[in-house]
C-alpha cells in the first residue's frame, strides 16, 4: 500500500448536520485507506442514513459493496472472508462502478476495483451488470 504519511495530516471530523451521504462516505473510505476499520463502520453507517433519507439507491449500492471490501480487509477468520468475498461478487455484479479505496476514490469499473484486492467477478456476471437497463 501507499505510504499514508503526508495524506491527510489531520484527522477528519465529521459532524451529522454538517455533512451529506457522499461526504461520510469518503470520510469512510479516508478510513478504510488508513486501515481503521472502526471508524470506517460508523462513518458507512452514517452514510446509508443519508443516502437511504435522500433516496441515493446505487450510491447506497456501491456503498454496500465498499463497506463489505473493509470487512473483507479487516482480518475477518478464512470462514467470514470467504464468506465476505461471495456476497461482494455477488452485491458488485449490480453495479458498474464503484469508488477506489485509495486517494482521490475516483470511481473505476468494479471488476478493476475488486482486482485491487484480489476477487474476480464471473464474466458472464459481471456483462449482466454493465447492460443498460
Amino acid at each position: 500500500m501507499a505510504d499514508r504519511s503526508d495524506f491527510f495530516s489531520r484527522p477528519i471530523h465529521v459532524t451529522k448536520t454538517s455533512k451529506k451521504g457522499d461526504d461520510y462516505y469518503e470520510a469512510a473510505l479516508h478510513a478504510v485507506w488508513q486501515e481503521d476499520y472502526d471508524d470506517a463502520k460508523a462513518l458507512f453507517k452514517e452514510a446509508v442514513s443519508c443516502y437511504r433519507a435522500d433516496g441515493m439507491v446505487y450510491a447506497l449500492a456501491r456503498l454496500r459493496v465498499n463497506e463489505l471490501i473493509a470487512n473483507y480487509l479487516g482480518e475477518p477468520s478464512e470462514k467470514e472472508k470467504e464468506q465476505l468475498a461471495e456476497e461482494i461478487l455477488e452485491k458488485a455484479t449490480r453495479i458498474s462502478v464503484i469508488e477506489s479505496l485509495e486517494p482521490p476514490f475516483a470511481q473505476l469499473p468494479v471488476d478493476k476495483a475488486l482486482a485491487q484486492i484480489g476477487l474476480k467477478i464471473p464474466k458472464a456476471a459481471h456483462q449482466r451488470a454493465c447492460q443498460p437497463q
